[in-house]
């Protein structure tokens, strides 16, 4: 398989229909700039040499680590996420893993507030193949869920409820001690629009941090009926053309 990065050109249109949902036309205020994938002269860029990458980078960072027992914290997303990203992480540890025999490798998976997975997921998810290498280096595998939480570090942020206008309170914000154990930690998931919610970020860094081994006060506040039908949450619950007025646009 092949993953194709094509350089862009850009336009100035007055509207546009989102390709995800073609029945939807968002009206753009003047000014704005639409990046379109260009055809010609495409990148193909295998996964492969995306693994060879990630090897380097990782042996390079590990390198800077003064421990002799350098502690590789690998943070994963749950069956309910894409996870090719993820199998390319893991294909990248078990090699670094075969080359050096001065890492401790910990995979945790961040499920939120769902359950855990059984053993027949996790073999499902990872691929029989990869998990017979991690158990065969006895590799913790490890997961973080409201129902059963690891033992946890307290932060008190900011609490959001309009997007970047904070509202002079705090909240309690719960994360796996993993966290701060580990000499480096490889957060990893595929970026893609929330199923549900309609929103981008759904297993980027924040949403799998915070979202996906963070505590349940924080997946409440941040999912709430409040925060979810907000026009800067879900545009799409308005008209585009009432929405982009709304916003003063």
């Amino acid at each position: 398989m092949n993953v194709t990065l094509l350089p862009s050109q850009t336009h100035q249109p007055s509207c546009v229909r989102l390709r995800s949902d073609p029945s939807q036309w968002l009206q753009l205020p003047p000014g704005c700039q639409q990046l379109l994938p260009r055809r010609q002269s495409s990148l193909q860029l295998d996964p492969m040499q995306v693994r060879q990458r990630l090897i380097v980078t990782l042996a390079a960072q590990l390198t800077k680590i003064p421990q002799r027992r350098k502690r590789l914290l690998l943070v994963l997303p749950d069956k309910t996420r894409q996870f090719l990203a993820a199998r390319l992480a893991l294909d990248a540890a078990l090699d670094l893993l075969a080359q050096r025999d001065d890492i401790r490798l910990i995979v945790l998976f961040g499920l939120g507030s769902h359950p855990r997975m059984a053993p027949a997921d996790i073999r499902t998810l990872i691929g029989a193949e990869r998990l017979s290498r991690l158990q065969a280096r006895a590799v913790p595998l490890l997961q973080q869920t409201t129902l059963q939480p690891l033992p946890s570090i307290s932060l008190s942020v900011p609490d959001l409820v309009e997007p970047g206008e904070p509202q002079g309170g705090t909240i309690e914000l719960h994360l796996p001690r993993l966290l701060w154990c580990s000499h480096l930690t490889l957060v990893v998931g595929d970026t893609e629009l929330h199923p549900y919610e309609g929103r981008c970020g759904s297993g980027g860094l924040h949403k799998m941090l915070v979202i996906g081994l963070g505590n349940m006060a924080v997946i409440k506040r941040t999912h709430s009926l409040e925060v979810l039908t907000h026009g800067d949450t879900r545009p799409d619950r308005l008209r585009p053309l009432e929405w982009c007025k709304s916003r003063g646009l």
